[in-house]
């Protein structure tokens, strides 16, 4: 854990665990999963009470605005897709390393709290068991994958030969944005609902747990473009990679 990390979760932590509108407070993100390390954010999860957000949010922030020089805040239009408080801070004596707070009224319908997804909290204090996790809805994501599915083989069948119309046009820029939009992408969704279907919206973050190895070391190895025939090779394994994905998804469905 680098010094700034801990520095700032201590500070915030004696500042807030006093106060009666502060319920509890956790840390997620990679110390969730026990794979913190000194590149890692504090991903820190305050719950307030009914009504408190406001408050706690101020009393936070003066922590961080006093004790540390800021570089940069960054705070989620409201209402969120969570719905909770969430902002972002980084700072000018470590700018790897960002403060994610969250802030949850007691009360709300708080979306992350399957462990599957979000791992099993730290937990800095609890007053009265307010942290609670959940485990995943099976149902919901298979129907959630054979959504997401429906929609990703007819684009890619479609589309994919953009690139190579691209590149026979000379236009490189063009020729990448369509191996990333109609290739790279499907091909890491379809991947995620293989290997980690519970994850299967997590795009291309933590995909290097989240894959057998190979298949990543496979998949990385698309991603890193030479010249315009080194693209036209990389496409079709990354294609030929897709297609065989999607087969035995189908056939496991």
């Amino acid at each position: 854990m680098s010094n700034l990390r801990s520095e700032l979760r201590r500070a915030i932590q004696l500042e807030i665990e006093p106060m009666e509108s502060v319920l509890a407070a956790f840390e997620g993100g990679s110390a969730a999963f026990g794979r913190d390390d000194e590149y890692s954010d504090l991903d820190l999860q305050v719950v307030a009470a009914k009504g408190e957000a406001a408050e706690v949010i101020v009393a936070i922030e003066m922590v961080v605005e006093n004790r540390f020089v800021l570089n940069q805040r960054f705070e989620l239009p409201q209402p969120t897709w969570h719905g909770a408080f969430q902002c972002f801070y980084s700072f000018k004596a470590e700018p790897y390393m960002l403060l994610d707070l969250v802030v949850i009224e007691h009360g709300v319908n708080w979306t992350l709290t399957e462990e599957e997804r979000h791992g099993i909290p730290v937990i800095l204090f609890d007053k009265g068991g307010y942290i609670v996790t959940t485990a995943v809805d099976r149902e919901k994501i298979e129907k959630e994958i054979t959504v997401k599915l429906a929609k990703i083989e007819p684009m890619v069948a479609m589309f994919s030969s953009f690139v190579d119309k691209s590149l026979d046009r000379g236009l490189g820029i063009e020729a990448m944005h369509f191996y990333q939009r109609m290739v790279q992408t499907p091909l890491i969704d379809v991947l995620r609902m293989k290997y980690d279907p519970t994850r299967h919206d997590f795009s291309a973050r933590y995909l290097h747990v989240d894959l057998p190895k190979e298949i990543h070391d496979q998949l990385e190895g698309l991603f890193f473009i030479t010249s315009f025939e080194d693209l036209r090779v990389k496409k079709r394994a990354a294609l030929a990679l897709f297609n065989e994905t999607l087969a035995e998804l189908k056939a496991d469905a």
